[in-house]
């Protein structure tokens, strides 16, 4: 059961994983760029 749940790729509602070798879940992820901040006046 191991060896085909770490050939498998789950969906949860985060995306989807696979388990690594250390059976340890692994998701990719997906970084945003940064954008410009805005500084508003106070007062």
């Amino acid at each position: 059961m191991i060896a085909a749940m770490s050939k498998a790729t789950l969906d949860s509602p985060r995306g989807k994983f696979t388990l690594s070798s250390s059976h340890n879940p692994v998701q990719g992820h997906r970084a945003r760029p940064a954008g410009r901040l805005r500084r508003g006046k106070s007062g």
